[in-house]
């Protein structure tokens, strides 16, 4: 009777658990307004580098998908993202950049 009731519990709150974790997951699926940003070279990833970044509102992120057609250092755009799980760990930072997947890029 003992292990019925705790394996009850266990289901009863594993629903609880997965509606918390999906809300924390559709935050980071969210897709930015578009922002102004400013595209920076910090070096290449052979040599400890961390390719290239976006400095958006004064923060660093890693893009995904950065077209070559915008690979130019300091080089200002308009931009809509969208946030990825994970960091792009490069050189010697740690932590590293959170990861970002373009969705709409212009110059501006």
């Amino acid at each position: 009777m003992k292990i019925f009731i705790r394996i009850l519990l266990v289901c009863s709150a594993l629903p609880i658990m997965a509606v918390d974790c999906r809300s924390d997951v559709k935050a980071l699926s969210e897709i930015s307004e578009v922002q102004k940003a400013v595209i920076v070279f910090a070096g290449d990833p052979a040599v400890d580098g961390c390719g290239w970044l976006l400095n958006i509102e004064n923060k660093l992120y890693a893009p995904v998908n950065l077209n070559a057609k915008f690979q130019v250092d300091s080089l200002t755009v308009s931009v809509k993202y969208e946030i990825q799980s994970g960091t792009w760990n490069c050189g010697w930072r740690s932590p590293g950049y959170q990861k970002i997947d373009i969705k709409e890029i212009k110059e501006f």
